[in-house]
């Protein structure tokens, strides 16, 4: 029997229109991004409703709180925490000839293939959220309590510690941020990992790395692809603002740079992004 598709599934499921599954198809052959992606953006179904509707297709279990599951430190090892994020899966438990797995996309057999080989265990998947991926992770990899993180919003500031840059983290943690750092591109998507910010500042000028790649990275995936991105640069000429927009930046700051500006640029992002400012919301 044929498979049906997708967005047929949502349909007869009753989580989505059928006027609505047209629009998302259309901007999804403009853009050439998956149709979750796009509906979650649309923000016509959520997370859950989506691992809902696989659970259903593909004839699977779906977990959740597995941020808060024991899981051994030998079945943490089969994986490392970036694998677990770019790929969205995550280790639950393992027996001897098997790993129990959770997944965000059960058709990505590719990388289910791929890691049954590498580890030589058969994968037995289980479908969940980036959501849940990202706390997984957060909480067995890097120690994070669940459900106690600072409660303050949580700023990233990848580059040099140019000038400017030297400005921006001072007048950010006058004002009450929880500020992080990194020093390159590698260094920074590591402290995104571990540090789920809600907003990213990237020195656009850091060495070995073009100014566009971090922003790149961080859209591709699911889990981080929601938190706004904000150009550090000089004094960027017409064209060079036009184009930090255009490649996925939320916005840019350049010199000179009052701290009233950069507050207020600060406050736009969050609020854009989050909705609010009066207490951090967990991304």
């Amino acid at each position: 029997m044929e498979r049906k598709r997708f967005g047929e599934i949502l349909v007869e499921a009753g989580v989505l229109t059928q006027l609505n599954l047209e629009r998302a198809l259309a901007l999804q052959e403009q853009k050439g991004e998956r149709l979750g992606k796009i509906l979650e953006d649309l923000e016509l179904i959520s997370e859950k409703d989506i691992t809902l509707v696989l659970a259903h297709q593909y004839g699977m279990q779906a977990v959740s709180k597995i941020a808060e599951r024991p899981v051994s430190e030998s079945t943490l090892h089969l994986l490392d925490a970036q694998t677990a994020l770019e790929r969205l899966v995550f280790p639950l438990r393992r027996t001897e000839k098997a790993l129990f797995l959770a997944v965000v996309n059960p058709a990505d057999r590719e990388s289910l293939d791929d890691l049954s080989h590498r580890l030589n265990l058969r994968i037995v998947p289980f479908l969940t959220t980036p959501t849940e991926i990202q706390s997984a992770v957060r909480r067995h990899y890097f120690g994070e309590t669940v459900g106690v993180l600072n409660r303050r919003w949580r700023i990233l500031l990848v580059g040099s510690e140019s000038a400017l840059v030297q400005k921006i983290r001072e007048t950010l943690a006058a004002e009450g941020y929880e500020i992080y750092g990194g020093e390159d591109m590698a260094e920074g998507l590591r402290a995104v990992l571990r540090h789920s910010p809600h907003l990213v500042l990237v020195d656009t000028a850091m060495a070995q790395m073009d100014g566009f790649e971090m922003v790149q990275i961080l859209q591709s995936n699911d889990v981080t692809r929601k938190i706004p991105t904000i150009a550090v640069t000089g004094t960027p000429s017409l064209q060079e603002e036009v184009d930090l927009l255009d490649g996925g930046y939320f916005d840019y700051l350049g010199a000179p740079l009052p701290p009233e500006r950069l507050l207020a640029r600060t406050k736009r992002a969050l609020v854009f992004t989050y909705g609010k400012v009066d207490e951090p919301i967990e991304v």
